[in-house]
């Protein structure tokens, strides 16, 4: 019986992440973004804002070769044809993987081979995707009438190589000009192949058909599903224990208007915001480029909507500074000033609010320099079979800081984040139990003692009503 209900969780669990895949839940892009019901149509055939890549769509990215290769052979297979297999170029080799779709296209007479190669790294401009498109279009049986208006461009003449591509395509309302021009030379990004997709699909319904398999589609976001031991799920486990409900309130400022810019914070957080909302439940309020206002007044509004069993996680990833005269740590909006303290938020303003907040749980993690001004020493004791259940009951107040009195380094990490943040992702993302802060920190200290010169510190937060408790992650199936 526990295997039946561990596949039907595991289903239901896939079936809700493919969901919320085809729903176009990428974290970089919101609703209001004028590619985003282009994006939501082309998930299926791009695969892109998966776990695998926390959910990114990473929209500026330009469109290479190996691109074109899977979506025209995702296209081609929602049509209902099988390309066979044809002789690979040379510089793809079998274990690359590409392979298989390269294969495809050149067997489909999508893409070719010069000289040997494939060159799969090759960016791809709006002329050539006109050449491919208009091959798909030739293979569903959509082709260029000869009687149709010729579309005319100041930029493409009529002796031009892809000039009856382009105005195949044009016609049929999937590529168009601009100003009376076409600009073939621009190379297309991952926001303009969605737009292109999507407008295919409106033509040809069948490219938005349902093939995959939901255990292939979701192949990738394995560390979504917590796994169900003998005893049964950690939900299950731990259902005697009332844990409360999550809240995080997520800051990464990148664009400081007078101070030296940040490269990493705003990643930092937006992937972090997305790693706490899907795998543990957290309902997350993200603040991107956040002024001193914007900050306070979304601390200070937790005091009104949490009550004594909720917990709070807050996560603030941009510039810190340290008042040793005034024995002072500060964190820095994007509206603060180099000599004016009046739009820095420091530590004990944060503290307050916090203090103020009824909260039974808060967990306050900076990736800031100075960061570890808001910490004091806490006495950890050794833990017990019940430590859990023990400390959950307990009030908490605590930080993680990415380093103690000391800078901090912007860059370092995986996937363009801090070494602090990259750590503390991998960290969770891992995670398959019921994790404390506690022993949260002893892991991320490790990674990222080896990798820079910073030592993360954990502490309880001084007067702030910490009582011996400590911030608990609970894996959300």
């Amino acid at each position: 019986m526990k295997k039946l209900f561990f596949v039907s969780l595991l289903l239901t669990v896939i079936i809700m992440l493919y969901a919320v895949a085809l729903a176009g839940d990428c974290v970089d892009v919101s609703e209001t973004h004028w590619a985003y019901p282009a994006i939501k149509k082309a998930l299926p055939i791009m695969q892109l804002c998966t776990a695998a890549n926390e959910y990114k769509f990473n929209g500026d990215e330009l469109v290479n070769r190996y691109d074109i290769a899977r979506f025209s052979t995702r296209i081609l297979e929602r049509w209902g044809f099988s390309p066979g297999g044809a002789e690979v170029p040379n510089d793809v080799p079998a274990s690359h993987p590409d392979y298989e779709a390269v294969q495809k296209a050149i067997s489909a007479d999508i893409l070719s081979a010069y000289d040997g190669k494939f060159y799969g790294d090759k960016l791809i401009n709006r002329q050539q995707m006109a050449f491919v498109l208009s091959r798909l279009l030739n293979k569903k049986g959509i082709r260029a009438s000869s009687a149709q208006e010729k579309h005319s461009f100041q930029d493409l003449s009529e002796n031009h190589w892809a000039f009856e591509a382009v105005q195949h395509t044009v016609s049929a309302g999937i590529l168009k000009g601009y100003s009376n021009k076409f600009y073939g030379n621009r190379l297309i990004n991952r926001y303009q192949m969605a737009v292109i997709i999507a407008r295919l699909g409106d033509l040809v319904p069948e490219t938005f058909r349902t093939t995959d398999t939901l255990v292939e589609r979701n192949k990738y976001q394995q560390p979504f599903l917590n796994a169900a031991g003998p005893e049964g799920t950690i939900r299950e486990k731990t259902a005697p224990l009332d844990f409360g409900s999550y809240n995080a309130l997520v800051i990464g400022n990148n664009d400081y208007r007078q101070l030296p810019k940040l490269r990493t914070a705003v990643n930092d957080a937006q992937a972090i915001a997305l790693l706490l909302k899907d795998k543990y439940g957290f309902k997350v309020q993200l603040l991107t480029n956040a002024t001193r206002a914007d900050i306070l007044t979304a601390i200070n509004a937790y005091r009104r909507k949490l009550n004594s069993q909720d917990n709070l996680l807050i996560y603030y990833a941009g510039h810190g500074w340290l008042d040793k005269d005034a024995d002072q740590g500060y964190w820095l909006p994007v509206d603060a000033t180099r000599e004016n303290p009046i739009l820095w938020v420091s530590n004990s303003a944060v503290t307050a609010e916090i203090r103020a907040i009824q909260a039974k749980h808060i967990l306050v993690v900076a990736d800031s320099c100075y960061s570890g001004k808001l910490t004091r020493g806490l006495h950890i004791t050794q833990k017990t079979p019940d430590y859990i259940a023990r400390i959950v009951q307990k009030k908490a107040r605590v930080v993680l800081s990415s380093g103690g009195l000391e800078p901090v380094l912007d860059s370092g990490g995986q996937e363009n984040h801090s070494v602090f943040a990259s750590a503390f992702i991998e960290t969770l993302w891992q995670n398959k139990e019921v994790l404390d802060g506690t022993t949260l920190f002893t892991k991320i200290r490790e990674q990222v003692g080896w990798n820079a010169d910073q030592i993360p510190e954990y502490a309880n937060i001084h007067k702030a009503g910490h009582a011996g408790g400590d911030f608990i992650f609970l894996p959300h199936e």
